[in-house]
C-alpha cells in the first residue's frame, strides 16, 4: 500500500510493517529538493498516525542514496532565513520532544 504524498520523486510501500520510502530522482543522483523534504514530513506524519508501520525504511532508487541537497534547488528564495532541511528536521525533533 503506498502512503499518499505529494512528490513523483518519492515512493512509499507498506509490507510487513515496513513502511519503505525509497527516493527515486535518478537523474540528479536523488538530490533532495525543498518539495522532497515537504513529502517526506506528510509521509512521516502519516506514518507515525498508522498502528501498521512499525520501521520506516529509507532508500535510493538507481545507484545513489542521495548525493544531499539539490543545490540549485536551495539557492532560490524564500521567507524563511532556515534551511527546509533544517526546518524538516527541527519539526521532527520537535514533535518527538512534544510526545
Amino acid at each position: 500500500m503506498p502512503f499518499s504524498n505529494s512528490n513523483e520523486c518519492i515512493q512509499t510501500e507498506l509490507s510487513h510493517a515496513v513502511l519503505r520510502i525509497q527516493f527515486n530522482r535518478p537523474q540528479k543522483r536523488n538530490a533532495l529538493t525543498s518539495a522532497m523534504y515537504k513529502a517526506l514530513g506528510e509521509i512521516f506524519t502519516q506514518a507515525e498516525k498508522d498502528d501498521a508501520v512499525r520501521v520506516v525504511l529509507l532508500t535510493g532508487g538507481d545507484k545513489d542514496f542521495t548525493t544531499g541537497n539539490d543545490i540549485a534547488d536551495f539557492k532560490k528564495p524564500r521567507a524563511s532565513k532556515q534551511s527546509y532541511a533544517a526546518e524538516f528536521f527541527s519539526l521532527r525533533l520537535g514533535r518527538r520532544q512534544n510526545q
